[in-house]
């Protein structure tokens, strides 16, 4: 009965999500990558705070699994951000195809 008031509540943080922060981070990055030369490293294409946010992240999805929180609390928050991070990431392979 419950599952989809969950399914929404996730849906609706994806959305606030995708607007309100992870545009402007695929907005950033296409700029900031755009600027960089032909070649360079995979490694550089993300800044150093992307990358100890993605592993903070996981590190609080992991301990989050670990816990006694609700799972279907624990699903509306992996509707949110997996789906504004899909949306960001076409939003960012879009923009990367109009540079092109």
């Amino acid at each position: 009965v419950y599952t989809w008031v969950f399914i929404s509540a996730g849906l609706a943080l994806a959305a606030i999500k995708y607007f309100l922060v992870f545009t402007r981070m695929a907005d950033h990055n296409l700029d900031r990558i755009s600027k960089m030369n032909d070649r360079v490293p995979l490694y550089k294409i993300y800044t150093a705070g992307t990358y100890i946010l993605i592993f903070v992240m996981m590190g609080l999805g992991i301990l989050a699994r670990k816990t006694a929180f609700p799972r279907a609390c624990l699903a509306s928050i992996d509707i949110a951000i997996g789906l504004g991070l899909l949306l960001a990431a076409l939003r960012f392979f879009m923009g990367m195809k109009k540079r092109i």
